[in-house]
């Protein structure tokens, strides 16, 4: 299952490399195919310095957590995503985060769930009608659900 992962993830996993948001990116045995924007990359590399001060991990530690992480995720270029969609996105994004712009897009292009911590956000797209967010502790559940639903059809198949 496909997930949009905004840049708000990205960072809760690289200033907690023990937290369930980062245990479910480095999983190498997800059932999601993370993606995003490549303006995550810039995102990220914007407030390295700032991460790096509250993560308590060694630049080194940072490299290898967000090399591994971004092997994870495919990274899509904004330019894949059609104008009619960045248009429709903008009225989502409007008054509530212009700057999860690309996130909302590559989610209405991909009609995938965009994965978020910003309960701003997701409360300011929900009250808009764009419903196609998803929690982390959803995410959780899912994977729970999709893993057991995977082993059962291994089993089914021995």
């Amino acid at each position: 299952m496909k997930l949009v992962v905004d840049s708000n993830i990205v960072f809760s996993a690289l200033l907690d490399t023990n937290s369930l948001i980062a245990s479910l990116l480095l999983d190498e045995h997800s059932p999601f195919d993370f993606c995003t924007v490549e303006y995550l990359i810039e995102e990220i590399e914007k407030h390295e310095d700032k991460i790096l001060r509250h993560s308590k991990i060694s630049l080194d530690e940072f490299e290898e957590t967000k090399k591994q992480i971004y092997q994870n995720i495919k990274f899509y270029p904004e330019a894949v995503i059609p104008y009619e969609i960045w248009i429709k996105s903008l009225r989502w994004v409007r008054d509530v985060d212009m700057e999860d712009l690309a996130f909302v897009a590559l989610s209405e292009f991909s009609d995938a769930p965009l994965w978020t911590g910003d309960k701003k956000l997701m409360l300011g797209l929900l009250s808009k009608g764009f419903g196609n967010c998803i929690a982390t502790h959803e995410v959780v559940e899912l994977e729970k659900s999709l893993k057991k639903s995977q082993q059962n059809n291994d089993d089914f198949k021995k």
